[in-house]
Formats: structure tokens, sequence, C-alpha cells
């Protein structure tokens, strides 16, 4: 069985954007977690979350694709783009699959909207509603971008789906699908609607008084998770990873990883 190895990486994260700035902030135990800036969460049990900081799309993107795209589209743009320049591969069209993994694509956008509607005297819904809120738009446009003519899929699996996007795209190499594969993880579900249903399940952390110590998984006093902290299991991936790419020869078969 051919190798994967992994050559290149993205990340858009609460603790950073760029795998360099994310890796650097988490070694030195830098939390991404803190008081919700996106809304006003005044008015919320839970007033927490891990939201990606100091993030202006037009710093990464173009006006019209912004327009056209989802948070979590951006976040999978921006992050796929570092991997690509990361690995320097060379596209082969027919040979190069894509794996998307999203849980709830453009929810966010779809609670806006809809509060939007509700409340206004002219019921007008943008012609970009629907392409930014499909899980699969942002697999389609990087494909199209970048060439990629192999494999594309999206998988949503609700908290693995980042995950299993990576098994999908290892699984199409090893069946001879394709030769090189991006996976891709984006998510970008910070809405009230989002928070409201969890808090009322009584999933989240209600440590509003101290966010960066309140995704505490293992801890006897946990009360919850808290909505976007995926840190140390990107942590340890991460270390995997590295420690993976020091110690792998050249292979035929590679994986560009984002996460």
């Amino acid at each position: 069985m051919k190798k994967i190895v992994v050559t290149g990486m993205g990340a858009v994260t609460p603790v950073g954007i760029g795998v360099e700035n994310y890796w650097n902030n988490i070694t030195a135990g830098a939390s991404g977690i803190d008081t919700i800036k996106t809304f006003d969460p005044s008015e919320l049990a839970v007033q927490i979350a891990g939201e990606v900081k100091n993030f202006n799309p037009s710093d990464y993107l173009p006006k019209d694709l912004i327009r056209k795209t989802d948070p979590f589209m951006q976040y999978a743009y921006i992050a796929a783009e570092e991997a690509m320049k990361q690995s320097g591969i060379e596209i082969e069209p027919e040979r190069t699959g894509i794996v998307m993994g999203t849980a709830m694509a453009g929810i966010a956008t779809i609670a806006y909207t809809q509060e939007a509607l509700t409340g206004a005297s002219h019921k007008k819904v943008g012609p970009r509603f629907i392409p930014k809120i499909l899980g699969n738009i942002a697999a389609a446009n990087i494909a199209i971008d970048y060439n990629i003519q192999g494999p594309s899929f999206t998988v949503s699996t609700a908290c693995s789906s980042g995950g299993d996007a990576i098994n999908t795209a290892c699984m199409c190499m090893q069946s001879g699908k394709a030769d090189i594969m991006l996976a891709v993880g984006a998510e970008s579900v910070l809405c009230p609607l989002v928070i409201y249903s969890l808090a009322n399940a009584k999933a989240l952390s209600r440590r509003n008084d101290s966010p960066s110590t309140a995704s505490r998984p293992f801890d006897v006093t946990r009360d919850g998770f808290v909505i976007g902290s995926f840190l140390k299991q990107r942590n340890t991936l991460l270390q995997e990873v590295r420690r993976f790419m020091q110690k792998s020869e050249a292979a035929a078969t590679r994986m560009t990883l984002i996460m």
C-alpha cells in the first residue's frame, strides 16, 4: 500500500489565522474563547464562544467572492489557499480531488435571513441566498478555482465532519481514484438560533465570567463544551501531522490536509 503523506496545511481558527500563527499560539497556551463579539449576546444564557478574531475577509478574498459566500466558505477558501501554497503541488486535474466536511454549512446565514425577512415590510431575499447556504458549494468553487477535476465530495457528520473528510480523502487515494486530495473542514455556526438550542439542551458551558477556562472537557467541574472550541483535537492532530511529515519518505500518493 502506498504511503499517504501530508504535504500542506492551512488554518483559520479562534486561536489564529495561518498555521504558523495558530501553532505558536496554542503551544504558548493561548485561549481562543472569549465573550461573543459577532452579535449582542446579552440576552443569551451562554455568551461565550470561540470566534475567529481580527478576521477581515477583504484581506484575503476579492469583494465579489465575499458577497457570494457564507463565512464557513470563506474560511475554507483561505485555508485551502494556504495549504496549496505550502504543499507546492502541481495540480494534475483528473487525478486530484477534494473532500469538504461541514456540519451545518450556512446555518447562520439562514437564521439571519429569516430574521430579516420576518421583520421586513418588503419581503425580499437576495438571489445568492441558496448558493451561500449549501454545504457543497465550498468544495465546488475551490475545485473550479484550482481546476480540480477528480472526486469531489462533501460530508456532513456533525462534529466529526472534518475528521471524516480526511478519512474519505484517504479512501479516495487508497482506492486509486486520485493521487492528490484536498481535505477541508470548515464551520461558522455562531448565531442566537444555534446557541439557544444547544444551551437549552444543557450542552454548553455557562461560565460567562471566565471564558478562557470554560472549556474543560476532562475536569470534574465541567459544565458543557464551548461552541467553536476544538483546540485540543487540532493541537493533537497537528502534532501527529508534523511527526509524520518528518519521518515520511517521498511517496507517489500525496494528500494535502486543511484544518
